[in-house]
């Protein structure tokens, strides 16, 4: 029969045991324990063959980290104009001006044309400045989501995102994640 180190262990610790109760037994008194050299230790269990088995690539892998389904990563960011609504004041405002610009052109019937027709150009021209003063830039956001669909959203203010940063949706909101 070949001793092994798998077969030295328990040997020494039985002997260990036989002898240890064979001095209490004959003096009375047990030995003081000696600390055991670890590095003797690990030693012995690295020579040994385990009977356990080793863990695999995957079991020693970092664990997955949870799923997020609120997750995804900016694919665009595409600015948008908005036409302005007119309140009617532009057209107000226009029609006076264009009214008394006409004014000033001509004499007689034609001063009254002149008027008519500054007052219309005035207020068409009053009511597209106040359009474009009302206009406003919005941003549409996609968001490619990492369970693969696509979500858009619509943003006033889109300056804290960049394409290919990671975000997480929150409601309506758009939050850049770490």
């Amino acid at each position: 029969m070949t001793i092994t180190a798998s077969r030295i262990a328990p040997l020494r610790l039985g002997l260990g045991l036989v002898f240890g109760a064979l001095l209490v037994g004959c003096t009375g008194e047990a030995l003081e324990s000696q600390p055991v050299d670890a590095a003797e230790e690990a030693a012995e269990q690295a020579s040994a063959p385990s009977t356990q088995s080793q863990p695999t690539a995957a079991a020693s892998a970092r664990p997955a980290a949870p799923r997020c389904d609120n997750c995804g990563t900016v694919a665009s960011i595409t600015p948008i104009e908005r036409k302005g609504e007119g309140t009617g004041a532009g057209a107000i405002g226009g029609a006076a001006a264009g009214g008394v610009i006409g004014h000033q052109i001509g004499g007689g019937s034609g001063k009254k044309i002149a008027t008519v027709v500054g007052a219309i150009a005035g207020g068409y021209a009053g009511h597209k400045a106040e359009e474009r003063i009302r206009s406003k830039t919005v941003y549409e956001v996609a968001i490619r989501m990492d369970n693969g669909q696509t979500r858009r959203f619509e943003m006033v203010d889109a300056g804290h995102l960049r394409e290919g940063q990671k975000v997480a949706i929150h409601g309506d909101s758009v939050v850049v994640r770490n």
